[in-house]
């Protein structure tokens, strides 16, 4: 028997997925090249750690600015905030 925190990230998972999907918009990556010289000296694994944070960190801004709007614009009408958390009804 799964768990309820098993079953929301499963949901959360596949919502993302199908929001991805769906879009239209580019991921850009931007890489200085004295870092990347800095990190390729230091090991091929630094600089594919970097690259991924960097891709991580878009990704979740891009999902965030789905979910809840452009930052710092009032929308009255939209159901999730971009700080906190809160509980989730289902409808």
């Amino acid at each position: 028997m799964k768990k309820t925190y098993q079953i929301d990230k499963q949901r959360a998972a596949q919502e993302f997925r199908e929001k991805a999907g769906a879009s239209q918009e580019q991921l850009q990556l931007v890489l200085p090249l004295p870092e990347v010289v800095n990190l390729v000296q230091c090991g091929l694994m630094q600089l594919a750690v970097a690259t991924f944070s960097q891709v991580a960190e878009q990704m979740m801004r891009w999902e965030v600015a789905s979910v809840v709007g452009p930052k710092n614009r009032a929308d009255p009408d939209r159901d999730a905030m971009r700080w906190g958390s809160q509980t989730v009804i289902a409808s």
